[in-house]
């Protein structure tokens, strides 16, 4: 059976001081891993280097005017060649052979899309950070066994989905900034299941470092209760930290 092809999608803004190395250690991850895959990023800079840095190791660079995370994140698609799309952040690095396990549960009729938990990649993380890693690994391991607990999630580190699905559902809301990512996983939930990884991916923990634990947490929580009771996200944008 002939492999299945992985794009690999970064929607960027102002993001020269991560995107180089990034995709310099995806494309190690990819090579190492043997599979095929194409690297898309759609940036949104301002006056940055992001697009000269990311033309230097990704297969497709776009520059994107439009404002929204939803709406890069749907042009990026509309681009991709692949039969799989993961969208990544910036500053998420993943595990060697995430994407090898990623084809595997691919092969599975019913799973339709797939997430996995995050670590960070400080060498000296603080007890803050050592407790927000440990609840959040926790949770996301739980929703292997709970599925409904995935209408919780909203995580962009890495998130992978069935293109033939994702053009199913209509991509990401463009209407929304905030919860884009939970409220596709509670319209594809409808098609199948979406699988939770086993390897992790990394991250810098620049906003909890800037947020702190119980802004990182409140900020979420808030968003889960409005967007479930009201049908909307509270918050009107999600802020950058850079």
């Amino acid at each position: 059976m002939e492999q299945s092809f992985i794009s690999v999608i970064f929607a960027t803004l102002n993001e020269e001081e991560y995107i180089g190395g990034t995709l310099r250690t995806l494309k190690k991850v990819l090579n190492l891993c043997g599979v095929n895959a194409e690297i898309i990023v759609v940036d949104s800079s301002d006056n940055d280097l992001t697009s000269q840095i990311a033309s230097c190791f990704a297969d497709k660079v776009f520059r994107f005017s439009e404002k929204g995370l939803a709406k890069a994140r749907n042009y990026g698609a509309s681009k991709a060649r692949g039969d799989i799309i993961v969208y990544m952040d910036a500053d998420s690095v993943p595990q060697e052979c995430i994407f090898r396990e990623l084809l595997e549960t691919f092969k599975e009729d019913n799973v339709v899309a797939a997430v996995t938990y995050v670590q960070t990649y400080d060498k000296k993380p603080t007890l803050a950070q050592k407790i927000f890693y440990a609840i959040d690994v926790t949770f996301i391991k739980a929703c292997r066994k709970i599925q409904f607990l995935l209408k919780f999630y909203n995580r962009g580190d890495f998130f992978a989905v069935k293109k033939d699905m994702f053009n199913k559902v209509g991509g990401f809301d463009e209407k929304l900034s905030v919860m884009e990512i939970t409220d596709f996983i509670v319209r594809v939930q409808r098609m199948g299941k979406v699988a939770v990884l086993n390897k992790p991916v990394y991250e810098s923990s620049r906003r909890l470092k800037s947020w702190g634990f119980l802004k990182s947490h409140a900020y979420w929580w808030k968003n889960y209760l409005s967007y479930y009771l009201l049908k909307k996200p509270l918050e009107k944008f999600y802020p950058a930290i850079r």
